[in-house]
């Protein structure tokens, strides 16, 4: 489902009818459209879903109102113990990611991004994830940043942050124990890795 967080409210455009969640808008014009981005911003924990029987011209609507930034991050999961790589910034337990750099493919960038902000060596891809978007006010526009996730592994064990990027810890996780940042990060963090837990955890 093509699903846009501004920070922890989801805004979801789903196919059918019977898949909305939330709050439903039949039809939204595009003021009301402005309406719904702008009472998100910053603010609640709620679920909307616009629906259209022309799905893809409401999403269009929708997404020409921000500014397309392309990222790219990684899961990462080590090779011998199943553990979950996380990071820590601002109060908050994330994954790390960042901007593509001009010409970089999203892959390559998954992986520069995850070195960078961890400190990890000796990464492998193994799939592609899913495709977040976060939305939120850049210099006093509507951004939209467009994530890239990827599983990744590695037999390495140390780590080493991205203080400069206010990442101050980085830490290994069992997945017996992932509540406890998932129960403290954001609501597009948990959904994101709620793609992952189902494509790539074994219960």
């Amino acid at each position: 489902m093509y699903t846009v967080f501004i920070g922890d409210n989801q805004i979801s455009f789903p196919c059918h009818i019977e898949d909305c969640q939330g709050a439903v808008i039949m039809d939204p014009t595009p003021d009301m459209i402005s309406g719904v981005i702008q009472d998100c911003n910053c603010k609640g924990n709620v679920k909307i879903s616009l629906f259209s029987h022309d799905r893809e011209e409401l999403i269009d609507i929708f997404d020409k109102k921000f500014i397309k930034i392309q990222a790219a991050g990684g899961i990462v999961r080590h090779k011998a113990t199943g553990d979950i790589l996380f990071i820590h910034r601002g109060d908050m337990w994330d994954l790390p990611k960042g901007w593509l750099e001009e010409g970089e493919s999203v892959e390559s960038g998954a992986m520069r991004e995850v070195m960078e902000e961890t400190g990890i060596k000796n990464l492998e891809i193994e799939g592609y994830v899913y495709t977040s978007r976060h939305a939120y006010m850049l210099k006093g526009e509507w951004a939209m940043k467009i994530t890239h996730w990827y599983a990744m592994s590695t037999d390495d064990v140390e780590l080493s942050p991205q203080l400069e990027e206010g990442i101050d810890e980085a830490r290994w996780y069992d997945k017996e124990d992932l509540d406890r940042p998932l129960g403290n990060t954001y609501a597009s963090i948990r959904n994101t890795f709620s793609h992952y837990r189902k494509k790539y955890m074994k219960e």
